[in-house]
């Protein structure tokens, strides 16, 4: 034990505490059509909505775990970072009708097809470790909404950065807050990033080489209208912050005091398809189409 310990050597206290509370509602539905004259197919629909103050145990991502005021965790209360208000998905496989004519070259074939369609999932807009300007000794706090977030926006561009600023009121001549430190009017997991559409498809060939030899010439399209997919803007930073593109000041006290808001600028953009984002890119994984060829012998 040191003798000479003192709290007024300590800046911080940390305590971690794996508590939260969560809500999840769901509606499911399917309709399954098995082998009919050759097509079997499924349809899965869900709507869902899944809310608590924590999404994590511990994360990279701030604010699925660590709230913005530790002293009121229930404040965080909002969509769950994995909230994923609608999931369609279609997929079915038929097989065309066998011919004795020309056996060899006309029969056998099929089609596979898979569609998703799914809404985006919500995501926290902070100021990571930029600076304290709350005051309470974190580091990534949400800043305030003091503007239109979705002035301006269309196609990729996502929010109008400038619509956030640091919650305090900031000196543009030190380049620090002068004073006014808060906790932020923006929620937690206010906005909602890129929806998912993809359409998977292959065309199969299968021929019988002998009674026990069986040959199979297909090619898979991946995403094969080619539709953009971007992911949550989280990724692949694990963050998402209102000074990404740098800040503005915006004078909105007395003029030439030099005392008013630090905004952010321009806007957030998402970067990255799902698959690249996750950090391991594969087929089918949202990104741009790809084509599959293969030739398979099955004994």
């Amino acid at each position: 034990i040191n003798q000479g310990f003192s709290l007024a050597n300590v800046g911080y206290f940390n305590q971690f505490e794996s508590t939260a509370s969560s809500t999840y509602h769901s509606l499911q539905t399917s309709l399954q059509i098995r082998n009919w004259r050759g097509l079997t197919s499924r349809f899965n629909y869900t709507w869902s909505h899944a809310i608590d103050n924590a999404s994590d145990g511990q994360d990279y991502v701030p604010q699925a775990t660590q709230p913005d005021d530790s002293f009121h965790p229930e404040r965080e209360r909002a969509n769950s970072n994995f909230d994923m208000r609608h999931r369609f998905q279609w997929y079915w496989t038929y097989d065309f009708p066998s011919t004795e004519t020309a056996r060899w070259l006309l029969s056998g074939w099929a089609i596979d097809g898979v569609v998703t369609l799914q809404s985006g999932q919500p995501y926290n807009m902070t100021y990571l470790f930029e600076d304290d300007f709350n005051g309470s000794g974190e580091f990534f706090g949400r800043p305030d909404l003091v503007g239109d977030p979705f002035a301006g926006t269309g196609g990729l561009k996502i929010l109008n950065l400038s619509a956030f600023a640091a919650p305090c009121d900031f000196d543009n001549v030190a380049g620090t807050c002068a004073g006014g430190q808060h906790f932020a009017n923006l929620g937690r997991n206010a906005f909602v990033g890129p929806p998912y559409r993809n359409f998977d498809f292959s065309l199969v060939k299968n021929t019988n080489l002998s009674e026990r030899v069986k040959m199979q010439i297909r090619a898979d399209f991946f995403n094969i209208l080619n539709h953009p997919n971007f992911a949550n803007p989280l990724w692949p930073n694990f963050g998402v912050t209102f000074l990404q593109n740098g800040g503005q000041f915006v004078d909105t006290g007395t003029p030439g005091d030099d005392i008013g808001q630090f905004r952010g600028t321009g806007f957030l953009q998402p970067t990255v398809t799902p698959d690249v984002g996750l950090g391991n890119p594969f087929l089918g994984g949202g990104g741009p189409r790809n084509i599959q060829l293969a030739l398979r012998f099955t004994f």
